[in-house]
């Protein structure tokens, strides 16, 4: 088997030469935000997602920031999705539309789950927004009743 060849961009064998320049954290956020996805990005750079993902995870600041990015782009996938509903112009497109606009949705529920999961959450209060008052009545220890 071939050994694989590595892109030239590199600089060593981490893949962080592809990033190494001003500048390149604040275009690869902004870029996120816009709705692009991390294998998107490496690809322009020519290097494969694993490496942008090394890149982001070996400094805390990057990694905090490109979270705080792929949360925002929730946004902007919503927005595609509604967009792409929209503008679709008959039948086919509306319901190639609503499929892309399934995914969109679901990747912003992925993305920031606070603001677009499904999930409901119940509270139970008792008597004026206080806690609930429960009773527990057993039967059959300490009764009156005979067990025959």
């Amino acid at each position: 088997m071939a050994a694989r060849k590595r892109p030239a961009n590199l600089t060593d064998g981490s893949g962080t030469g592809a990033f190494d320049y001003p500048g390149a954290l604040d275009e690869i956020c902004d870029r996120i935000e816009g709705g692009e996805t991390m294998a998107a990005i490496a690809a322009s750079k020519g290097v494969h997602r694993s490496q942008l993902t090394r890149w982001a995870a070996a400094s805390p600041d990057r990694k905090a920031r490109i979270d705080m990015a792929r949360t925002a782009s929730a946004d902007a996938l919503a927005e595609a999705a509604d967009e792409d509903i929209r503008n679709a112009k008959d039948q086919f497109q509306l319901r190639k539309a609503e499929a892309r606009a399934h995914h969109l949705r679901w990747l912003a529920k992925a993305r920031d789950p606070k603001r677009f999961s499904d999930r409901m959450v119940q509270e139970h209060t008792g008597e004026g927004g206080g806690p609930l008052h429960v009773n527990i009545v057993r039967f059959g220890q300490g009764s009156d009743q005979s067990s025959e």
